[in-house]
């Protein structure tokens, strides 16, 4: 058996790889190129529209079918997704949005844009191939955090890529949240088994039956299925008021807090009165 030794610490790059996640996700559920793959190939997915029954801004109860129909067409959903998050990227990734990136340079016949989804959808080329490709075309020398950015995108999308094997998941049957392991509500005879209270996904072994101990021990796994857990169960009036405590504390710049809230806002528009809306469609109300 293995066991851990000395204090936690902080997951490197943690903070672009949630947003890399959260990315992908948002893509996946809002995309109509996807929707229209999914549509005419019924048998490498199964989705389930649950706007109607749970509200604008509901994720779709969606799980990818594996078997050879999947594998044929995956090529095709990863440039799909890469594509979707690149022509509309999240607020910490807009430098993905610069016109420069889309220009084809003179005697060139490929983008610098062209490379970067090169580099996030295909295993085989490496960082330094990129890095010197985009150097060579460009003689612009991405930042590390740019590069953390893209290196989290291609953990998930990448050759059989973790977003294809976490989708494969069956929510609540094989990975979910067990609210028996949330800081308030561990039972004090499980504390000796736990190491700590945790938030986030856990395996099940059976339908509705989490796992007693166990974790998921790719990180990149564990946040995904902590994202797909809470789309799909919804998230309790103190986790949207610590996340608004968060959104609102000093360390979070005014643009970025802009940016973050109109998505959450756009995602409850359709159903939210004109009187509500005006209520709360400023961070500063």
């Amino acid at each position: 058996m293995i066991y851990a030794n000395g204090g936690c610490k902080e997951l490197p790059d943690g903070k672009e790889r949630w947003e890399a996640a959260e990315a992908v996700l948002r893509v996946l559920q809002t995309s109509t190129k996807i929707a229209k793959v999914l549509r005419s190939t019924p048998d490498i997915a199964r989705r389930l529209p649950r706007e109607e029954a749970c509200g604008a801004g509901a994720f779709d109860d969606l799980r990818l079918l594996p078997g050879p129909p999947l594998e044929t067409h995956f090529r095709s959903l990863q440039l799909l997704l890469a594509t979707g998050v690149i022509e509309e990227p999240p607020y910490h990734m807009r430098w993905l949005a610069d016109p420069c990136l889309r220009r084809t340079l003179l005697r060139m016949t490929t983008t610098p844009l062209e490379l970067i989804i090169q580099f996030i959808t295909e295993e085989q080329r490496s960082l330094t191939w990129f890095k010197e490709s985009l150097d060579w075309l460009t003689a612009i020398s991405p930042s590390e955090l740019q590069i953390s950015q893209l290196l989290a995108l291609r953990g998930l999308i990448a050759s059989s890529g973790i977003i294809k094997h976490c989708l494969c998941r069956r929510h609540r049957v094989d990975y979910g949240i067990d609210p028996q392991r949330h800081p308030d509500n561990i039972d004090p005879q499980r504390q000796k088994s736990l190491s700590r209270g945790s938030k986030v996904a856990v395996p099940f072994t059976g339908s509705d039956t989490p796992h007693q101990t166990a974790e998921w021990a790719h990180s990149d796994t564990q946040i995904v299925l902590t994202l797909l857990s809470y789309y799909h169960d919804g998230i309790s009036r103190a986790d949207v008021k610590e996340a608004l405590l968060v959104l609102l504390s000093p360390t979070v710049g005014e643009a970025a807090r802009t940016d973050e809230y109109n998505l959450w806002l756009d995602s409850a528009r359709a159903s939210m009165t004109q009187e509500e809306l005006e209520a709360l469609d400023d961070t500063t109300k």
